[in-house]
């Protein structure tokens, strides 16, 4: 099976969204999507057959990409974004589907939205996720956020160290940090990390982080 790719929307036509396709359809047959709705599974089996003939990303294909993100609690909307691809390749590398990442040289993706409190997604916010190892910090990367307040940094596993204990950190104008996450140790490929800023104003007792999720490599 090939790697799943990226981006891929609805009325695109290629042997990429054949690839989507396959993957789905092998998750469906697999129970991981719609595990506990059997006739939803059979239903939107049908749909995905009749869109995989002509390769055309359909409202079948839609629909089944959303429920994927919704269970994996990814960014939804029905299209493939990177976050999205990387959840299907994680999955199918453990299926044995796809050649399993070598770990000395693996690139690892976080990614995420920076919103503040009121729910605002903040554009143009510097991220930047880091290592931390005893103390001190060794910098993976960082990214600037789009218009929905999203990001996503690629960072290579780190030759010195057995495993990535990460923390990602929104960076105000000044340089300092207007919210930060908790150290996820053991970072595994993906990661998905969303930061709440709290508004001006708020005691700094009350600034908190939402909504970390963590896609385990290994089911």
């Amino acid at each position: 099976m090939n790697k799943i790719i990226f981006p891929l929307k609805l009325r695109m036509n290629s042997p990429a969204v054949g690839d989507l396709q396959d993957a789905l359809r092998l998750l469906l047959d697999r129970g991981v999507i719609l595990a506990n709705d059997e006739g939803a599974r059979r239903e939107l089996t049908a749909v995905l057959q009749r869109e995989r003939a002509a390769q055309t990303y359909g409202s079948g294909t839609r629909k089944l990409v959303s429920i994927f993100q919704e269970e994996r609690q990814l960014q939804t909307g029905g299209a493939v974004d990177e976050a999205t691809a990387e959840a299907l390749n994680v999955l199918l590398r453990e299926l044995g589907m796809l050649d399993p990442i070598k770990t000395a040289s693996s690139t690892h993706v976080v990614s995420g939205a920076v919103r503040r409190e009121d729910g605002l997604a903040l554009r143009d916010v510097r991220v930047r996720a880091v290592h931390e190892a005893d103390r001190s910090e060794i910098r993976l990367g960082e990214d600037t956020t789009d218009a929905e307040g999203r990001y996503t940094i690629r960072y290579e596993q780190l030759p010195e160290v057995a495993s990535i204990h990460l923390r990602v950190s929104a960076i105000g104008e000044d340089g300092t940090p207007l919210q930060t996450s908790d150290l996820v140790r053991d970072a595994k490929p993906l990661e998905v990390i969303n930061l709440t800023v709290p508004l001006v104003g708020k005691p700094s007792a009350e600034r908190r982080i939402e909504g970390r999720i963590v896609l385990e490599h290994g089911l």
